[in-house]
C-alpha cells in the first residue's frame, strides 16, 4: 500500500464510522468495515511513521452528536481489538500471559454508561468519542433489563453514599426490529439496517415514548467505577474491581440483566472453546450478536497490561462469520423511498440465516441489479447477519436480460436516471413526480425542517396526521390550515393552544429569507448555498424563474449542472403555476440582500468545511468565513479555494487530494488570513 492509498482508506474509514456511530446509518456491512480498518492496521505495522491522530486507529469512532447535556465520562469507553482467526486469538492470548479469562457474548447494540448514586439511576450516557457522550437518562429509565433502584441489602457494607458507573449494551429484540422494519416498509419508508441502528435511533430520540413502545433493552456487562463499595460484605454481595467474572456476579445480584460470561482457566482451548459455544447459540438468541469478547479476569492483570490509545490490551473481539445462504429468485418488487429512490427487491424460495426465515432482500440499485445481471430464476447468494438487513451479495447463476425498473408503482411516473454532481450515471432510478403519494410526507417534511422554511411543530407525525385527515396533499396547502383550526385542535395531543402555536409557525414562515424559499422549491442539486449567490446577485424569484441557462452559469458558484437544474425546473408549467400560487399566499419572493457585498480577507475565496474542527462547529466556521467575504459551498469541486478540515474528515477529503484543492485547519485558517 503506497502511502496516498494509505490516506484515502483513513478518509473513508472517517466516513463509514461517522455514518454509523452518528447518523445510525451504516454505508458498508460491519464485515466490509472490518477488512478496511484490518488494511489500515496493516499498513500502520508496515510504515508506523505515518500513523496521525487522524487515524481510526488512535480514537474511538463517534462523537456526542445531539443537541443538548453533553456527559464527560469519568472513564474512557474503549473499544475493543478484533480478530478474525483461532490463530489470532491464539497470539493474543499468549501476549497477555495466558490468564485466566472470562468470554462474553459481543451484543449487536449500542453502548451506554448508567450513574446510579445512593443506590438510584440517575445519569444514562452515550458513549460519543469515548470521552464525551450525549445525556439519554430519561430513555435509559425506560429500558427493560436495568434496575430503577439497585438491590443493595442494608447488611451489606455498601456506604450511604455511594456510586456505581455500569457499562451496558442497547439493544432491540429481533422481533420488535423485524416488525418495525415491516411497518416502515409497508410505509414506504426506508427500514433500519439493523437492530443496533434502530436502537441506536429510539434511545436518542427526543421523545422517551418512541424508546418505549420500541421495545428497548439493555445487557450490562462491565462495572467502571465504584465509590463506597470498600467495605462491602462478601458473604453478601461480591465486591467490585476484584475480577471481571464478579462483577458480572454482582451485577446479576443488583438486579441487572448480564450478558452470557464464561469463566476459562484452562487455557486457550478453553477459551475456544467456549468463543464457538457462544457462536453456536446465536441463532437462537432474542438479540443479535456478531462475536464473542474475551478479557483478562484479574482486574489487576488488566491495570498491569494497560491501553494503546484506542484499545484495552487485556481484551480482544472475536469475530464470527456472516451466515451466507443460495436460493433461487422467484420475484422482484420495487419500493418507492420518500426521496423518490426506485429501490429493487428480491423475492426468493425461503432460507434459514441467522435465526430467522428470510424470503426477500434488497438489490439496492438498478446498477448493482444490471451489473450482476439478476432477473427472475436467477441463482443469488443472500447474507444476514449481526451486520445488516438481508441482501443480496453474489449472483452465481446470473440471467440473460437483468430486471429493468421503468415506472414508479405507486404513481405510473417514467423512472428516471440519476446523476452525480458531474452528470455520471449512479445507478440509481427514481421517481420524477414530486407529487408521487409515495413521496408527499418526505416533500412536506422537508419543506418545513429548520434548513428550508423552518416551521416549529411540523414534525414527521403531525405532517403525517395531517396528510391522514386530508387537510394536505402538498406544502403550500398548510397556508390554508388557518381554516380549519377546529379539526386540528381536535386531533390526538394537538388542543387549542397547540393548534394556534402551529398555525402561528406556518403564518411566520411567509416571512422566510429567499434562500430558504429557493431552497424549498427542492430543485435538484440546488442548495442553500446556491440560493444565497442568486439572492445575492438577482431582486427577486420571479427575476430568477426567466434567467437563461448561460445567465445561471455565470453566477459564481453554479456549474452547468445546477444551472441546467434551475433552469429545466422554471420551463415547466406546473412549476410556474406553484411561483403563482405562492405569491398568492403572500411568501416572500424578494431578496434581501441583494446588491449587497461582503468584503473582508476572504472575498473571492470558496471554501468547503468538512470533519469536525477543534474547538469551533461547522455552523459557527461558515459564519467565520462568510463574515469576512468568503462563501461556503457543500461539495468539493474545481472551483473549491480550501477545504477546511478537521477530524474524522471523509469523502470530501478524498474529493480534494484528487482535485489538487488546498487542505487547510482551523489554526491555519486564523493565522493565514488572521480572523
Amino acid at each position: 500500500m503506497t502511502h496516498e492509498e494509505y490516506q484515502v482508506q483513513i478518509a473513508l474509514a472517517a466516513r463509514y464510522s461517522d455514518a454509523y456511530y452518528n447518523q445510525d446509518a451504516p454505508e458498508v456491512s460491519d464485515h466490509d468495515y472490518d477488512m478496511l480498518m484490518r488494511h489500515i492496521k496493516e499498513a500502520e505495522a508496515e510504515h508506523p511513521e505515518w500513523v496521525t491522530p487522524d487515524s481510526p486507529t488512535q480514537h474511538v469512532g463517534g462523537e456526542a452528536v445531539l443537541p443538548g447535556t453533553k456527559v464527560e465520562h469519568p472513564v474512557q469507553l474503549m473499544s475493543l481489538d478484533d480478530m478474525f482467526s483461532y490463530d489470532e486469538m491464539r497470539t493474543w492470548y499468549e501476549s497477555v500471559g495466558a490468564p485466566t479469562v472470562s468470554v462474553q457474548q459481543k451484543i449487536d447494540g449500542l453502548t451506554i454508561a448508567l450513574r446510579y448514586r445512593d443506590g438510584a439511576l440517575d445519569q444514562g450516557a452515550t458513549r460519543g468519542n469515548g470521552f464525551i457522550g450525549e445525556d439519554v437518562t430519561a430513555n435509559a429509565k425506560l429500558l427493560g433489563g436495568i434496575p430503577k433502584k439497585l438491590n443493595i441489602p442494608a447488611a451489606a457494607g455498601v456506604a450511604k453514599h455511594n456510586t456505581l458507573y455500569v457499562r451496558a449494551e442497547v439493544y432491540q429484540p429481533v422481533e420488535i426490529f423485524e416488525r418495525v422494519n415491516e411497518e416502515l416498509i409497508m410505509a414506504g419508508k426506508k427500514p433500519f439496517a439493523n437492530p443496533r441502528n434502530c436502537a441506536a435511533g429510539s434511545l436518542r430520540t427526543k421523545d422517551p415514548n418512541i424508546t418505549k413502545e420500541r421495545g428497548l433493552c439493555a445487557l450490562s456487562f462491565a462495572i467502571l467505577l465504584a465509590e463506597g463499595w470498600d467495605d462491602v460484605d462478601e458473604r453478601i454481595l461480591p465486591r467490585p474491581g476484584v475480577s471481571e467474572s464478579k462483577d458480572i456476579a454482582l451485577l446479576n445480584a443488583l438486579g441487572f440483566d448480564t450478558v452470557e460470561s464464561i469463566y476459562c482457566g484452562d487455557g486457550i482451548e478453553q477459551v475456544l472453546e467456549a468463543v464457538s459455544a457462544i457462536g453456536d447459540k446465536r441463532d437462537g438468541l432474542p438479540y443479535w450478536i456478531d462475536g464473542a469478547v474475551v478479557k483478562t479476569d484479574d482486574k489487576e492483570l488488566q491495570k498491569v497490561l494497560g491501553n494503546t490509545a484506542k484499545f484495552p490490551k487485556h481484551a480482544a473481539a472475536y469475530k464470527y462469520e456472516a451466515d451466507e445462504k443460495e436460493t433461487i429468485v422467484r420475484d422482484i418488487m420495487v419500493q418507492v423511498g420518500r426521496t423518490g429512490v426506485l429501490t429493487p427487491v428480491a423475492v426468493f424460495d425461503p432460507v434459514d440465516l441467522a435465526g430467522t426465515t428470510v424470503t426477500r432482500a434488497t438489490l439496492h440499485n438498478q446498477g448493482f441489479v444490471n451489473n450482476m445481471r439478476v432477473g427472475i430464476g436467477a441463482k443469488v447468494a443472500v447474507i444476514k447477519s449481526g451486520e445488516i438487513i438481508p441482501k443480496v451479495t453474489r449472483v452465481p447463476e446470473p440471467t440473460e436480460t437483468p430486471f429493468k425498473i421503468t415506472v414508479c408503482p405507486v404513481c405510473g411516473a417514467k423512472a428516471v436516471a440519476f446523476t452525480d454532481e458531474t452528470g455520471a450515471d449512479t445507478g440509481v432510478v427514481g421517481c420524477p413526480n414530486l407529487m408521487c403519494p409515495a413521496q408527499r410526507a418526505r416533500l412536506i417534511q422537508f419543506y418545513c425542517s429548520r434548513p428550508v422554511m423552518d416551521i416549529t411543530g411540523m414534525g414527521p407525525s403531525m405532517v403525517d396526521k395531517l396528510l391522514s385527515a386530508g387537510l394536505i396533499n402538498g406544502p403550500l396547502d398548510l397556508y390554508d390550515l388557518k381554516d380549519h383550526a377546529a379539526e386540528i385542535a381536535a386531533m390526538d395531543n394537538m388542543g387549542e393552544k397547540s393548534c394556534k402555536a402551529l398555525l402561528a409557525a406556518i403564518e411566520k414562515a411567509k416571512t422566510r429569507p429567499l434562500p430558504q424559499v429557493i431552497k424549498s422549491l427542492c430543485i435538484p442539486n440546488v442548495g442553500a448555498s446556491v440560493g444565497k449567490e442568486l439572492a445575492r446577485r438577482y431582486p427577486d424569484l420571479d427575476t430568477i424563474s426567466k434567467l437563461s441557462q448561460d445567465e445561471l452559469e455565470a453566477v459564481t458558484g453554479i456549474g452547468p449542472i445546477n444551472a441546467a437544474s434551475i433552469y429545466r425546473h422554471f420551463q415547466n408549467p406546473a412549476n410556474l403555476a406553484t411561483l403563482e400560487r405562492m405569491k398568492a399566499i403572500g411568501i416572500n419572493m424578494k431578496s434581501n440582500t441583494y446588491g449587497k457585498t461582503s468584503s473582508g480577507p476572504l472575498t473571492g475565496l470558496t471554501f468547503v468545511i468538512t470533519g469536525t474542527l477543534s474547538g469551533m462547529g461547522r455552523d459557527e466556521a461558515k459564519v467565520l468565513i462568510e463574515a469576512n467575504g468568503g462563501k461556503c459551498s457543500g461539495s468539493v469541486s474545481k472551483k473549491t479555494s480550501y477545504l477546511l478540515a478537521g477530524a474524522d474528515a471523509g469523502s470530501k477529503l478524498q474529493k480534494a487530494t484528487e482535485l489538487g484543492v488546498p487542505v487547510i485547519d482551523l489554526d491555519t485558517l486564523h493565522a493565514t488570513w488572521n480572523i
